[in-house]
């Protein structure tokens, strides 16, 4: 049977109707089947070893029904030799029969698994004479082709199943014939698609799990478990051989002609790559050993599919690589501006092997190629950078996505996308497209079932298998992760170029204003000298003053207030020092000014009080009006403390200064005869004092007293 189907497709397409519901397929519980195939027995024993579930052949292997040896202890059968191993256990005799045992824990209970022999096992020499065999054939293997149609034939002469095919599963979970061996009366599927539904989810993740599955007689009946304790469907059996298979799929195999099949997992970086699945029309048994081969086959096959991939992906990488270095460096010659991309075209459409390619800016579209029409552009790029992920937005068939891209599928029916916005004001990109591949599928029957009534009815297997070929429109070739990823790092070279052209722009302006500012530096450090000169002329002048009448007078008091005036003036010229000294005239760096002044106090107590007066300060920046009434209120509360906690003799003082909580925090702690807690001066008082509480209301702050413990400790906090 023939179709043909207009307008994008993205994998097994729909034909006519609505698309059947398939996930009463992916619902079923297959690992928990409750039952067994009845080729073989199955005991599942708890830690202490008594039988708690049984099933199948007990009879003729052990002499007992199934439901007898529930609750036996399992070395009344016979002694159990098998005792931590996991796996295949070798081969057992029991009731005249040659038993291929399986041992593997399932939750609380391990399960033995006995399977019947029907000859001599193959000696070792000679597996290892057929894996090298067959390995030296796959090693001579040119393309994927090639190796998949040696593998098949491989698997067909280990197994001696009647027909062997490598399957592998496609982006939308259809499946593909890629290699065959079969008996030359049989139909060939070679190169057919099978539907996603005919191997659902749950199956998938168990052949992951579960590297071989073999079903020797397709028309059998299951065997039930019986358990004790423990619901048999509760019994996990995703890893037992002998695990009974979905009543759906034992019809789908009968509805073929198949009576035996086997599946073996070909698993590629930890993904499920695809299946060797083995076919007999007569019942088939499958024993340990060629197992356990089939598995080594699929190893190497696997190991062989991925260094294909790899070449295929290193050869694709580099080529993309050397495109997208030259279209980078030629940008970086031309500035860095993304819009001398669209210089640039021909390399552009290289870079990402495409079909045709676009430059949408936010005010022009420039197009080379096969692209739809510069006007339609836009609306692509929005769209597709609505979408976009990382700035980065792919799809083999855009028309299935976006219907209006529909109109130009035989010229862009893929696109791959990177949004350049954040390099240019406004949106922009660079769009790749891809032009439309017309495909005829040939499937292995109608893809398309009929869908039950009831979502939850159970869902039959199609019946027929004859070629059914299809017409796919719509589709392109499809970007993979080498083009995405020199998509992705193209797009974060152009806006790095665009950031860096746009910073040295910035740069020059800069160096221009620093230029001016400089000079106006210049002309204000000059001003600042003389200002400097005449300032510290006056000071010097007041200080000499001073001194000059402490030395004339013999007022002890008057004394006092004059030492304490000249304290004051070396606080102020102390500031006004710090400030020419340093370029920043806004702020003052007040561990290094509290520093200079403590010395300065220092030199105005006396030596004595070298050891004796502490700071510790905290880096941080303080305006300059701050700067100056904090300096003036900490002269003050040492001079007070000099004056009255220690009475003029010198004592202990600890100076601290710092952040908390959003606030300036200055302490002079002493340990001196101390004063009430929570005291404040009193109204009035001295000059000092009066001038000191201006100075705390000027900072829009408090000052408060706590005991030492002894002495006493002054806290000034004021708003940065």
């Amino acid at each position: 049977m023939t179709t043909s189907v207009n307008g994008p497709r993205t994998g097994p397409v729909k034909i006519g109707g609505d698309a059947p519901d398939l996930t009463a397929c992916d619902r079923e519980p297959i690992h928990i089947p409750g039952a067994i195939q009845p080729h073989g027995a199955m005991l599942a024993m708890d830690a202490g070893g008594v039988i708690r579930a049984a099933s199948g052949r007990t009879l003729e292997f052990f002499g007992s029904e199934p439901e007898a040896l529930l609750d036996r202890q399992l070395n009344e059968i016979f002694e159990d030799p098998f005792a931590g191993v996991s796996g295949f256990a070798g081969q057992v005799q029991a009731g005249g029969h040659d038993l291929d045992l399986t041992r593997h824990p399932s939750g609380d209970l391990d399960l033995l698994e006995f399977e019947p022999r029907e000859s001599a096992p193959l000696s070792g020499l000679a597996l290892l004479q057929a894996l090298e065999t067959v390995t030296q054939s796959l090693d001579q293997a040119d393309s994927v082709e090639d190796l998949c149609d040696r593998a098949a034939g491989a698997f067909r002469r280990l197994t001696g199943f009647d027909r062997a095919m490598v399957y592998r599963f496609l982006d939308d979970g259809a499946g593909r014939v890629l290699g065959e061996s079969r008996r030359a009366d049989l139909p060939s599927f070679m190169n057919h698609h099978f539907p996603a539904s005919d191997i659902p989810r749950q199956a998938r993740a168990l052949y992951l799990r579960n590297l071989i599955r073999v079903i020797p007689d397709a028309a059998y009946t299951p065997s039930p478990i019986l358990a004790r304790g423990i619901e048999p469907t509760a019994i996990d059996l995703s890893d037992s051989v002998l695990r009974s298979v979905s009543p759906v799929h034992l019809e789908y195999l009968r509805n073929m002609g198949v009576a035996a099949s086997a599946s073996v997992s070909i698993v590629v970086d930890g993904q499920l790559w695809g299946l060797a699945a083995l076919h007999n029309m007569e019942p088939r048994r499958m024993p340990h050993e060629t197992r356990a081969v089939c598995r080594v086959l699929a190893g190497v096959l696997a190991r062989r599919l991925k260094h294909f991939a790899d070449l295929a992906e290193q050869g694709e990488r580099g080529r993309l690589e050397a495109v997208r270095a030259a279209v980078v460096a030629d940008l970086a010659r031309e500035g860095g501006d993304p819009e001398r991309l669209a210089d640039q075209l021909i390399d552009l459409m290289d870079a990402a092997a495409a079909d045709g390619v676009a430059l949408s800016l936010p005010d022009r579209v420039v197009t080379l190629g096969s692209t739809p029409p510069a006007g339609a552009i836009p609306s692509l790029r929005d769209w597709s950078l609505g979408e976009a992920r990382d700035g980065v937005f792919a799809s083999a068939s855009v028309s299935s996505l976006f219907p209006p891209a529909a109109d130009y599928d035989q010229a862009a029916a893929g696109l791959l996308a990177i949004d350049l916005g954040a390099a240019c004001d406004g949106a922009a990109a660079v769009l790749w497209f891809r032009a439309e591949q017309v495909q005829e599928v040939r499937w292995a029957g109608d893809p398309h079932k009929a869908a039950p009534a009831d979502p939850e009815a159970r869902l039959n297997p199609r019946t027929s298998f004859e070629e059914w070929k299809q017409t796919v429109r719509g589709q392109s070739r499809p970007w993979n992760n080498v083009h995405l990823e020199a998509a992705r790092r193209l797009r974060a070279e152009i806006i790095e170029l665009d950031r860096r052209r746009r910073l040295s722009h910035t740069a020059e302006t800069l160096t221009a204003a620093v230029a001016d500012r400089d000079q106006q530096l210049e002309q204000k450090d000059f001003l600042l000298k003389e200002v400097n000169h005449r300032i510290q002329n006056n000071l010097q002048l007041v200080a000499s003053f001073l001194s000059l009448q402490r030395r004339e007078t013999t007022d002890p008091q008057t004394r006092e207030h004059l030492d304490d005036a000249m304290r004051r003036m070396r606080a102020v010229g102390l500031v006004h020092r710090r400030l020419y000294a340093s370029r920043m005239v806004e702020a003052v760096e007040m561990d290094r000014y509290l520093t200079e002044l403590v010395e300065e106090l220092i030199g105005s107590l006396g030596p004595e009080w070298r050891d004796l007066l502490s700071l510790e300060a905290e880096s941080t920046e303080v305006p300059t009006d701050r700067a100056v009434a904090i300096g003036l209120v900490l002269t003050e509360l040492v001079i007070n403390v000099a004056k009255y906690a220690y009475e003029g003799r010198p004592g202990p003082v600890q100076v601290g200064f710092g952040r908390a909580d959003g606030e300036l925090v200055l302490t002079v702690a002493d340990q001196g005869r101390g004063r009430s807690p929570g005291a404040v001066p009193a109204k009035g008082g001295g000059f000092g004092t009066r001038m000191m509480m201006a100075l705390v209301a000027q900072l829009g702050g408090s000052l408060s007293y706590a005991d030492n413990n002894p002495g006493a400790r002054a806290v000034l906090t004021a708003p940065v």
